[in-house]
């Protein structure tokens, strides 16, 4: 959808205007943003209303609105910058957030509202607007919060200032003498409840006033003289003497309102006085109090009617007010002191414009007298003439059939300084933008043009014409900008654009160089040349065979266009330099093993090929192409990825990019590949952390299971024994059987299944030495005044000991080393069977007796009721 400035205008700024300068919460309605719009589209929406904004800041009255409105931006180019990379969860986070603010704003708008109505439920419309401008908001959900509230929103009625009958003070005072509450009661009676008097004045089941008086005033003549009818004589020479006796009834009932305003009583208050006592229709008595309420609340009269104008920018319409309006006073006089004033000064600095020689100066002054009077008469045009100084040096070059045009900013430093490249004296379509600013370069152009075709906004140095005419002379200029006001435009010398050849690709075999591309429409013919000697070219390439193999050779690809007459002009031509080899040699065999040192990693062995280098492609599957196969090395790289090779001695280390997968061999020559053999791998890493402990007659082992890894294979003593990940686990380990007097090396090796066979990886490997048990008994002997503890040492195969401790620990814990007790006794070089005597040490309380050994051996400790003794 095409961007409306106009409706952009109207539905945001100027009510953005009106609340007091502040923007919309809601995002989409700031950007004019929907939520079907994908990162680009973001992008395109928030660029195409950021230029806006620098348009509409031109004007006085949107350029504090759009300062705003910036600096707000910098706060959410993060977001865009990550919607423009298509990450859009950032801006709809921040829609929601935002949508919650605007909502907390109309939130506090309606209490205020709601506030300020208070039980009359009835506002101004000036202060309605100054609450939605003190709340952030627009006049328009002011009146809709206004409307749900059951607020009216209305100007006061206008009341009588002033008596409209100069005796009534007396009358007043008459009134007071007879008793009268006010002056309708004297006419109409105690029973005026009820009583109209917005408009003509009336009471329910009365006659008109006009009858009234009659009827009061015959009344009165019949009655006996007295004070009271002195009284009643001034009342009614009141009523008789009033142009309008209504008018003076209205003021009277007004005069009494006032006076119990002053009291500052409560609106329900000040509405139930107005009903009941003053006997006023309930409609009635509303208006009557909110008008009295709000006079003098708001500046009224001419003073309010030139602010007005002066807070709208109409300074001008407010001069001619304050020249039409005679006699002002007080504030009003003040206003127009200030608008003459401003005026004046205006107008010496559009006359200082006029007649000054320097245009920037020029405009900086009307600049300032538009500040002080925006309506300036003749202000506008003046600005239109004020051309900024041309731009400088400008430049076209020819790149890759397009042409980029630059050239140096303008000497005018006043004012935003915006340019228009023209080509031919027509401007470039989408050309007309205002200048980048700072965090955002519409085009650079020196660096990538836009999409399409290319016809992007120039930035304040370069732009680029994608789409150029082709083969005539074409001349760019640029045009300096200010607003509405252009400089002359300043040209480049012309250029000529005649498009190369593209998709330029040129294939080596063995003795044979193959071209392709895509030839320009325009050009006539495609010439080619090798090493400075012509190629014959058949339609949209060539077969060249007078080439030879491993030598570079250089390939020139150029287009020639018609020239004037007869003539034509080639173009320098695009520069391929290529080298073809004889047919690579299939690489027959090779060997994949993993690498000990660095899991993951495989250490593939085969001999050289006699002629093109050997390169290894990491399939998932095994090649779609049979051994032998020659063909182009981009087929090739497009199937699977090249590995990186370290050399090792005899083969190469590389790391396959599938975990588990095929190894294809292919050697290269030039640009064209054969196919090789190929072996299938796997990525079983060994399992790491491996420990073994003897147990006796068992071992355990343990590990850390390999990940992936659904079982493993444990080996030992020629036996092997599949594992599962859930049997380890169970058992906290796997328990070998192994005699003791054996040396045992444990492997644990991956599995996996694959077709149907259980194929291993490398294993984890630990050795244990072969161990002899010794057993010990521990005997007492003699009286029990002279016990002696015997030590028996037996060993079922000669041994020697080279140590045995026996050890003390007093308490119930069982000793775990020799150093966890006392030593009783020591012998060393100890040959079983054997035995020695000491005296039953003397000790207090249960303690422990136990044997420890040094050597390769493994010591059986007793049964424990032999090693626990009660003391």
């Amino acid at each position: 959808m095409p961007f409306d400035e106009e409706r952009y205008v109207r539905e945001v700024l100027d009510p953005a205007r009106q609340a007091g300068g502040t923007p919309p919460e809601d995002l989409r309605l700031r950007y004019q943003l929907r939520e079907s719009m994908s990162g680009a589209e973001v992008t395109a929406a928030v660029k195409q209303v950021r230029q806006c904004w620098r348009r509409q800041r031109q004007m006085l009255r949107f350029r504090r609105l759009v300062d705003r409105l910036e600096a707000d931006h910098a706060g959410y180019a993060p977001i865009f910058a990550a919607a423009a990379e298509g990450d859009l969860a950032p801006l709809r986070a921040e829609l929601r957030r935002a949508g919650e603010r605007a909502g907390e704003r109309l939130a506090g708008l309606r209490r205020r509202l709601d506030d300020a109505a208070g039980r009359l439920r009835m506002l101004p419309p000036e202060i309605v607007l100054s609450i939605a401008r003190s709340a952030g908001s627009g006049a328009r959900d002011a009146e809709r919060l206004a409307a749900e509230l059951g607020i009216e929103v209305t100007e006061p009625d206008l009341l009588p200032e002033t008596p409209p009958y100069s005796g009534y003070a007396k009358a007043r005072e008459a009134l007071d003498t007879l008793g009268r509450r006010h002056l309708a009661e004297f006419v109409f009676g105690e029973s005026c409840e009820g009583m109209r008097v917005l408009g003509a004045v009336s009471v329910p089941g009365s006659p008109s006033l006009a009858a009234r008086v009659d009827q009061v005033e015959a009344e009165w003549e019949r009655r006996t003289r007295g004070p009271w009818t002195t009284g009643a004589g001034t009342v009614l020479t009141a009523l008789r003497n009033t142009p309008d006796p209504a008018e003076l009834i209205r003021y009277d009932v007004v005069a009494r309102l006032r006076e119990r305003v002053r009291e500052h009583p409560y609106d329900d208050t000040l509405l139930r006085h107005a009903v009941e006592e003053l006997g006023l229709d309930r409609a009635d008595a509303r208006r009557l109090v909110f008008a009295v309420r709000h006079e003098g609340g708001a500046a009224g009269g001419p003073a309010a009617r030139l602010r007005e104008l002066v807070d709208a920018g109409e300074v001008q319409a407010a001069s001619d007010l304050a020249e039409a309006l005679d006699g002002l006073t007080g504030e009003a006089a003040e206003l127009a002191v200030e608008i003459r004033a401003r005026l004046a000064e205006a107008v010496r600095l559009r006359d200082l414009a006029l007649a000054s020689g320097d245009p920037d100066r020029a405009w900086i002054a009307v600049q300032d007298a538009l500040r002080r009077v925006p309506d300036l008469p003749g202000a506008a045009d003046l600005l239109a003439r004020l051309a900024p100084h041309p731009a400088r040096e400008p430049r076209a070059e020819v790149r890759d059939g397009a042409v980029t045009v630059t050239w140096r900013p303008s000497a005018s430093r006043a004012g935003e300084i915006s340019y228009e490249v023209l080509r031919d004296g027509v401007p470039l379509p989408g050309n007309a933008a205002p200048p980048p600013e700072t965090g955002e370069v519409p085009f650079q152009g020196s660096g990538t043009p836009p999409t399409g075709n290319g016809d992007g906004p120039p930035d304040a140095t370069g732009a680029r014409d994608g789409a150029p005419p082709v083969n005539v002379p074409v001349t760019y200029a640029v045009v300096a900008r200010r607003g509405e006001a252009r400089a002359a435009p300043v040209a480049a010398a012309p250029v000529v654009v005649r498009p190369e050849p593209r998709e330029v690709r040129l294939v080596a075999g063995d003795g044979v160089v193959t071209g392709r591309w895509v030839a320009p429409r325009e050009a006539l013919r495609v010439v080619v040349t090798r090493d400075g000697r012509p190629v014959r070219v058949e339609g949209s390439g060539f077969r060249d065979h007078e080439v030879t193999n491993g030598t570079d050779h250089v390939y020139v690809v150029g287009a020639v266009y018609p020239g004037p007459g007869e003539r034509t002009t080639a173009t320098p031509g695009v520069r391929v330099a290529v080298t073809p080899h004889a047919r690579p040699e299939p690489v027959a065999e090779f060997g994949v093993e993993p690498d000990p040192s660095a899991p993951g990693r495989l250490v593939v062995r085969c001999a050289e090929p006699p002629s093109g280098r050997v390169e290894f492609l990491s399939l998932e599957t095994a090649p779609p192409w049979p051994y032998g196969t020659t063909l182009s090395l981009e087929e090739v790289e497009r199937a699977g990825r090249t590995l990186s090779g370290t050399p090792v001695g005899g083969g190469w280390l590389v790391r396959p990019v599938h975990g588990s997968g095929v190894l294809v061999a292919v050697t290269v020559a030039g640009g064209v590949a054969t196919v090789g053999a190929h072996r299938e791998h796997l990525a079983l890493a060994p399992p790491l952390g491996l420990v073994a402990q003897r147990r006796g007659t068992s071992i355990l082992v343990g590990f850390d299971w390999p990940a992936e890894v659904p079982e493993v294979e444990v080996r030992w003593s020629g036996r092997s024994l599949p594992v599962s990940a859930a049997s380890y686990r169970a058992q906290g380990g796997v328990r070998l059987d192994a005699p003791e007097g054996e040396p045992v090396t444990v492997e644990v090796a991956p599995a996996v299944v694959v077709r149907g066979e259980r194929v291993c990886g490398p294993a984890a490997t630990v050795s244990l030495e072969a161990v002899v048990p010794v057993g010990y008994d521990l005997l007492t002997r003699g009286p029990p005044w002279r016990r002696s503890l015997v030590v028996e040492v037996s060993s079922p195969r000669p041994v020697r000991v080279a140590r045995l401790t026996l050890v003390l620990r007093p308490g119930p814990n069982q000793p775990r080393s020799a150093e966890q007790g006392r030593v009783l006794a020591e012998w060393t070089e100890v040959t079983p069977p054997a035995r020695f005597t000491i005296p039953l040490p003397r000790q207090a309380g249960p303690y422990w007796l136990r044997c420890f050994a040094e050597g390769d051996v493994e010591l059986v400790d007793p049964p424990v009721r032999r090693m626990k003794f009660p003391g």
